[in-house]
């Protein structure tokens, strides 16, 4: 590469000029006009040395924008993978989704009631429509406190707040109560 370089710049520089230089009656002695060509060859040689030095430079800086532009995109790749991670931990931790049919899901992507939250639920206060349940059938001894309603429409596992009657349908009791599964069958056991 480096003897094409010079060869063309010899011819470029020296010939061509010379071979102009020929079609006009010569202006210098023979040792005069060889000193002149000499000059010439040494400045093209010095315009090579300097391109050579020059090119090497920008081929070394390519070489390192290259390496640098490699690391670059592994970084990228990384982060771009740690991103993803993240955004799919959260999407896990915070998936809220509504469905078609208007029923919200938490942490749960097909929602099964109007609020549906697959995890711990905080709050400070939670509100519940009051029930009133009548007739009085007692689980366990009276002073247990704790009372059985058959209601086979109860949604197993709900849980709400209800008034209970007595025997006499009278002195109401506020009571906890949730549908469950029993040898009575499904109902709402309660707590006074």
């Amino acid at each position: 590469m480096r003897k094409t370089a010079l060869v063309l710049t010899i011819w470029i520089v020296v010939i061509l000029p010379w071979s102009s230089m020929a079609e006009e009656p010569s202006s210098c002695r023979p040792f005069e006009c060889y000193q002149k060509a000499l000059a010439q060859l040494q400045y093209a040689r010095e315009l090579v040395e300097t391109q050579h030095a020059e090119n090497q430079q920008l081929f070394e800086k390519l070489q390192q924008l290259t390496k640098d532009n490699q690391n670059l995109t592994e970084m990228n790749q990384k982060l771009v993978t740690q991103h993803q991670a993240i955004l799919s931990l959260l999407q896990q931790k915070i998936a809220v989704v509504t469905a078609d049919d208007g029923k919200i899901g938490i942490g749960n992507t097909k929602p099964q009631a109007k609020l549906d939250v697959n995890g711990t639920v905080k709050a400070n206060v939670f509100q519940s429509q009051i029930k009133e349940f009548m007739p009085y059938s007692t689980v366990e001894p009276d002073s247990a406190d704790k009372d059985f309603y058959a209601n086979q429409e109860c949604t197993f596992g709900s849980i709400t707040a209800a008034l209970v009657s007595q025997k006499n349908g009278v002195n109401k009791q506020a009571s906890i109560c949730t549908c469950l599964e029993s040898k009575r069958g499904r109902g709402w056991f309660c707590w006074n």
